[in-house]
């Protein structure tokens, strides 16, 4: 019966279009209120779910994501990504992939890729001719690449959650985040020529020379990350405080950022936060209710009752993802469905790591998939376009990620190989 009316209610008060952190949070509290449970416990869990050092690096790499949007940066990017595959036809869409990756290496967030580089290129492929909301379905899903490339918040949350190697699932992360690049920019080569869109002259090697010596710089934030935390030299949150003053120091340098715009910023940064931290807070109250409930034990037997190969057990978690992600954000359903999913994943032996990036990769799913995607209204608003005429664009995208979730799932070597390499 309380199992019923958590979910009931958490399904409920989400239709009713109220947001995640409170419907999640008054579920719990109707279970706690129904079941008499302790009083105390509701201060206790969300208190110290987000008291975590790991978690700060959530606010330093928003922080980081931020100042390199308003300092240029994505700019720089986009010119350097066209100088490499602007001349193929259709060059501007295969820009947005490419700098999406570029740029996904420094925020680590997927509403700011798409919000920075959509605000670059889309207007340009509008002028183009190219057939905008297709674009902005393009630019959506180019947006998710920040969710696998690292510095990945969705693989910080998960790391603190789960317990796993957060650097680890960075460099876990890297192929696959190239594998779904290279899948997009093959999808958008059919597309454009059976559009016709037009290419862009290849600009002179010199001109090549100087667009990478521009973007060389913001490059540094992304080897200032992975040699510091693979090397040991400091942990994930200290990764992210030396990638915001690295950010800010560039933006200084490039003379695009004063000093007066900082508290502005800061602000916008705390308030990103603030948000993601309640939604921590509330998800882990709704945690804590399901595990005094024992719906982890029950969601346990219940999937090694049906079949205890990891492979079977694997896509059935995919699955579950999936569905799930289609009404909710990354962060609750990491704090909600991760303690009930590791107690399966470490029965049947899969490796966390592995299991860590495809849960990332099934996330980039979940932020295109109508109607919740964030990527999707940030990209619908920049090009103008009604969301519903995104909807249709976007299932090929979707289709592509899942075909590249299923390789990634069944070759885990393309996962573990870096992170073996490199953190034995």
């Amino acid at each position: 019966m309380a199992t019923l009316v958590l979910l009931g209610v958490m399904t409920l008060l989400i239709l009713a279009n109220m947001p995640i952190a409170l419907a999640i949070g008054l579920a719990a509290l109707s279970v706690i209120f129904l079941e008499r449970l302790p009083m105390m416990g509701i201060v206790q869990q969300m208190v110290t779910s987000t008291d975590s050092f790991s978690l700060l690096a959530i606010p330093f790499f928003l922080l980081a994501g931020v100042i390199m949007e308003r300092g240029g940066i994505s700019r720089r990017l986009v010119d350097f990504a066209s100088s490499l595959v602007g001349n193929i036809r259709g060059g501007l869409g295969h820009v947005s992939i490419i700098a999406s990756i570029f740029f996904g290496g420094v925020s680590g967030s997927c509403a700011a890729d798409t919000a920075a580089i959509g605000s670059v290129l889309i207007p340009a492929m509008k002028r183009e001719g190219y057939h905008m909301p297709f674009v902005a379905a393009l630019q959506a899903s180019a947006g998710t690449l920040g969710m696998v490339v690292p510095p990945s918040l969705t693989m910080v949350i998960l790391g603190v959650t789960a317990n796993i190697s957060i650097g680890r699932m960075f460099l876990g992360g890297i192929i696959p985040a190239f594998v779904l690049a290279f899948a997009y920019m093959l999808f958008m080569s059919f597309h454009a020529r059976r559009r016709g869109y037009p290419r862009t002259a290849r600009p002179p090697a010199r001109e090549i020379a100087r667009r990478f010596l521009v973007a060389l710089p913001p490059f540094g934030t992304i080897v200032i990350i992975m040699l510091g935390i693979v090397y040991g030299v400091f942990t994930a949150t200290e990764a992210g405080v030396a990638a915001a003053v690295y950010a800010i120091i560039l933006g200084l340098i490039y003379r695009e950022l004063k000093f007066g715009e900082l508290p502005g910023l800061l602000a916008k940064t705390g308030k990103t936060a603030g948000m993601v931290m309640l939604l921590v807070a509330t998800a882990s109250l709704f945690g804590w209710v399901m595990t005094i409930l024992r719906i982890p034990e029950s969601l346990t037997t219940a999937f090694l009752s049906v079949s205890s190969s990891p492979a079977y057990v694997f896509f059935l978690i995919n699955i579950l993802l999936i569905l799930v992600g289609t009404f909710l954000d990354p962060t609750p359903i990491i704090i909600i469905l991760v303690p009930l999913l590791m107690p399966i994943v470490q029965r049947v032996g899969i490796d966390p790591v592995h299991f860590g990036v495809v849960f990332a990769m099934n996330m980039t799913i979940a932020q295109i998939s109508p109607p919740a995607g964030v990527p999707l209204f940030v990209a619908a608003g920049i090009a103008e376009v009604p969301l519903g005429r995104i909807f249709l664009p976007v299932l090929p995208f979707m289709l592509v990620s899942f075909a590249v979730l299923m390789l990634i799932t069944y070759v885990p070597w393309l996962v573990l190989v870096v992170p073996r390499l490199l953190m034995p």
